[in-house]
C-alpha cells in the first residue's frame, strides 16, 4: 500500500540549490527613528496644551507604540527616553520644545532669585516644585524639568541644580540665534545670561558646538543634526573640518558604535590618525 500510494505522488524536482545562510547580528538602536516620533508633538506649554486636549493623543506614541516603530529593546528605550529629556504625559510621550526648555530654566532662575535660594547650594525639592507650579507650570512637566535640568539628593527630597546642563541649555539657545560666535563673545553673553553660581564653561559644550582654536571661533553644530549611520556622519564631520582630535570627535560618535564594536573600531574603518611630531597630539583626517 505504501509502495503504491508513493508511486502515485508526482516526482520532486530539484531546479536550485543554496549554500548560502543568513546570521542574525545585534545593532545600535536606530535613535533618529525615535527623534521623529518624540518631535512630532512637542510640549509647548500649558496654553498650547490646552488647546490639545480635544485630541490628546494626537501626535504622540505611547511606550508600546514607540517599541512597534523603533528598532531597540524595552532597556535600550528607556534608556533612549532618559537621555533624551522625554516626557511623559497621560502615558504618551513627546519631547519638551526647546522654546519651552528655555522657559522652563529661566523660570528656575526667577524663582530661585525671587526667594533669595542660592542655586550653588541644596534646596528642598518640594520648595521649588510648589515654586513651579505658582508660576503656572504644570506639576507634571515641573517634575520632570527638576529632573532634566537638576540632580536629587539620596533620599529625593532635596534638589540642586546641574550647572553643566544649565550651560548646555543656555548655550543652545544663544546658538540656535546665532550660529558663530568669537569665544570672547559667547562665554561673555553666557556669563551675562547665567546665575552667579553657574560657571559660562565653554569644556562642557561637546556635541553642541565645535571651536577653532587657530581663529578663537566657536560653531553650533548639534549632534541631531547630523547623518544617523557612521558613514554619513564622518563625512559630514570632516566636510565642515578636516582634521579633528579625539575629544572633538567623541561627542560626535554617540550611538554609532554596533554592539560589540568599540570607538577604535569606528576610527579604524573611517578614519586615519595624524601626527606630525612625537610631541604634537593625534589628529583623525577622512580615511
Amino acid at each position: 500500500m505504501q509502495d503504491s500510494a508513493a508511486s502515485a505522488r508526482p516526482p520532486i524536482k530539484v531546479t536550485a540549490t543554496v549554500e548560502t545562510h543568513m546570521e542574525l547580528v545585534p545593532i545600535a538602536p536606530r535613535t533618529h527613528q525615535l527623534n521623529a516620533l518624540l518631535q512630532a508633538a512637542p510640549y509647548m506649554g500649558p496654553e498650547e496644551e490646552g488647546d490639545l486636549r480635544s485630541t490628546p493623543a494626537q501626535g504622540r506614541c505611547t511606550l508600546a507604540d514607540l517599541l512597534s516603530h523603533v528598532q531597540m529593546s524595552e532597556g535600550e528605550l528607556a534608556a533612549a527616553l532618559a537621555q533624551r529629556g522625554a516626557l511623559e504625559l497621560d502615558g504618551r510621550w513627546c519631547a519638551l520644545h526647546p522654546s519651552y526648555a528655555d522657559t522652563a530654566l529661566q523660570l528656575i532662575f526667577l524663582c530661585a532669585g525671587e526667594r533669595g535660594w542660592d542655586l550653588g547650594a541644596t534646596l528642598p525639592r518640594a520648595d521649588m516644585h510648589a515654586a513651579l507650579e505658582q508660576s503656572g507650570m504644570d506639576p507634571r512637566v515641573a517634575g520632570h524639568c527638576l529632573e532634566r535640568f537638576g540632580r536629587a539628593g539620596v533620599a529625593g527630597e532635596d534638589w540642586a541644580l546641574d550647572p553643566k546642563e544649565a550651560c548646555r541649555q543656555e548655550a543652545r539657545r544663544q546658538l540656535s540665534e546665532r550660529p558663530t560666535w568669537s569665544c570672547g563673545d559667547f562665554e561673555a553673553s553666557l556669563r551675562h545670561a547665567l546665575p552667579e553660581s553657574v560657571p559660562a564653561d565653554l569644556s562642557c559644550l561637546g556635541g553642541i558646538a565645535v571651536i577653532d582654536e587657530a581663529s578663537a571661533t566657536l560653531q553650533y553644530l548639534p549632534l541631531d543634526s547630523l547623518p544617523a549611520d557612521p558613514a554619513g556622519r564622518f563625512g559630514a564631520l570632516f566636510a565642515m573640518r578636516p582634521r579633528w582630535r579625539l575629544e572633538e570627535l567623541e561627542p560626535y560618535l554617540q550611538g554609532l558604535a554596533d554592539p560589540g564594536q568599540s570607538l577604535e573600531g569606528l576610527l579604524l574603518k573611517y578614519t586615519r590618525a595624524i601626527q606630525a611630531q612625537p610631541s604634537c597630539p593625534v589628529l583623525y583626517a577622512a580615511r
